[in-house]
């Protein structure tokens, strides 16, 4: 409990795998070649009757990329460590039916390395807000996120929808 109100919260130490096909010699690849570290902790807190507020505060540890494309890199290539953090504050409006805004920032707090040098000015930052919606039956959830990026910095800004389903075993 937290001011007498139901509180949750844990701790992950996550890993993550250099998993998907990787081709130093292609533009796009779904595997980044490297181990990561990202261990979070997550809290939910249920201030008020029917509102929730949650968040998941992760830093991420990046490991080298040691077969980089060509033009990046001869030895490796390590992206910057990141602090980065979600959350939402929600309403309940019946059994099934939840409604909130949603948000998620990204700060990289050290320079990528280039084959041992640090790459100046390439740390990434976002931050994003929109509305969010869930729905629950049994053991099964259903999120709708709609967010709007804003104070990109040396990556890309915009908007993204994202709908994800997710099952309790």
């Amino acid at each position: 409990e937290l001011c007498g109100r139901p509180y949750w919260q844990r701790l992950n130490l996550a890993f993550q795998l250099p998993t998907g096909r990787y081709d130093r010699h292609r533009a796009i690849n779904p595997g980044s070649n490297h181990w990561s570290f990202n261990p979070h902790y997550a809290l939910t807190w249920e201030f008020a009757e029917g509102w929730e507020a949650s968040a998941r505060l992760q830093y991420l540890l990046p490991g080298k990329n040691r077969d980089p494309a060509p033009p990046l890199a001869d030895d490796y290539l390590q992206p910057g460590q990141a602090f980065h953090a979600n959350y939402s504050v929600s309403l309940a409006l019946d059994a099934h039916w939840r409604v909130g805004l949603s948000g998620y920032s990204l700060r990289q707090i050290t320079d990528e390395r280039v084959d041992g040098h640090d790459r100046p000015d390439s740390r990434e930052r976002v931050d994003a807000i929109g509305p969010a919606l869930m729905f629950g039956w049994g053991k099964s959830r259903l999120f709708l996120n709609a967010y709007h990026e804003y104070g990109a910095r040396n990556r890309s800004e915009g908007s993204r929808l994202i709908l994800r389903y997710s099952q309790v075993f």
